[in-house]
């Protein structure tokens, strides 16, 4: 019996995949990957993922199982269990012989420089369960790195990535009717989305309502002529953006405008980018 969840017996397909803690953390990496939707055989899982997941993300794949690994045992002898605090051991695993290298400095530089000429930063997410229902949450940034406004609305979706594209289509939407200065970058977790703005990537798609929203978004972003740039941003840093989704979603909640003092405590929001951006 798993020790866990006390649930199943626990196998490595269990241990690894299946345990709710184990899903959990899974959720939370930046693909927010369902595991329930996963071929729980082994070496059928690691074909498709490597097929899906960039090299350093397959890196970190690998990694999160060590680390969950290592967290059941701290569990059995501890009690204790934090999804977040797995993903970040295997994320600090992962990251550590790039820091180690000898062009730290540059890639730092690279990782978190917002460019000169850029006006704004506006940020993206989506929620989703399986029954449809759907969240968006958007937070746009001043060039001081200060949250001017903030967006969230229910939506219904046939998927994740169709969510995904809905928040993006809401963002253009909304930076075309507040004027905001351009340029203006706009950051998403969803991987599968980036690749289809930047490397005409549209394998992922799912569906053909995902489909229609993400041509929709890509004819936009090229009638703004070089004014957008649609860029990928880990999930642990799009926080904001983040819980106003769920909160849309959950809560059946629709806000806009400047961010009230009890929309930032009830969901504790940060009032500033994090230290990821440079300006």
């Amino acid at each position: 019996m798993c020790p866990r969840c006390a649930m199943e017996n626990e196998t490595e397909q269990h241990m690894l995949f299946v345990c709710p803690a184990s899903r959990a953390t899974w959720f939370i990496f930046a693909l927010a990957i369902r595991t329930e939707e996963l071929s729980l055989n082994m070496l059928e899982l690691l074909q498709d993922m490597s097929g899906v997941l960039s090299e350093m993300h397959m890196v970190l794949f690998y990694n999160i199982m060590w680390t969950i690994w290592k967290s059941r045992n701290r569990f059995i002898f501890e009690g204790e269990e934090n999804p977040n605090s797995i993903l970040a051991e295997a994320m600090a695993i992962t990251m550590t012989p790039v820091l180690n290298g000898a062009n730290v400095k540059n890639m730092k530089a690279e990782c978190t420089m917002v460019p000169p000429q850029v006006r704004a930063v506006c940020m993206v997410d989506a929620s989703w369960d399986v029954m449809g229902r759907g969240g968006i949450g958007i937070a746009i940034y001043c060039r001081q790195g200060l949250l001017q406004h903030a967006y969230c609305k229910p939506v219904t979706a046939s998927s994740p990535f169709h969510a995904e594209t809905l928040a993006l289509a809401m963002a253009l939407q909304l930076i075309t009717q507040m004027q905001t200065p351009m340029p203006i970058i706009i950051y998403t977790d969803c991987q599968s989305l980036v690749l289809f703005f930047t490397e005409n990537e549209d394998r992922h798609i799912q569906d053909w309502r995902a489909s229609k929203t993400a041509y929709q978004c890509k004819v936009t972003i090229e009638e703004m002529q070089g004014n957008v740039m649609v860029k990928y941003i880990l999930r642990s840093f799009n926080e904001v953006p983040h819980k106003l989704a769920n909160y849309a979603r959950t809560k059946g909640v629709y806000y806009q405008g400047l961010p009230s003092t009890q929309l930032m405590g009830e969901l504790d929001l940060c009032q500033r980018l994090t230290a990821f951006f440079i300006f």
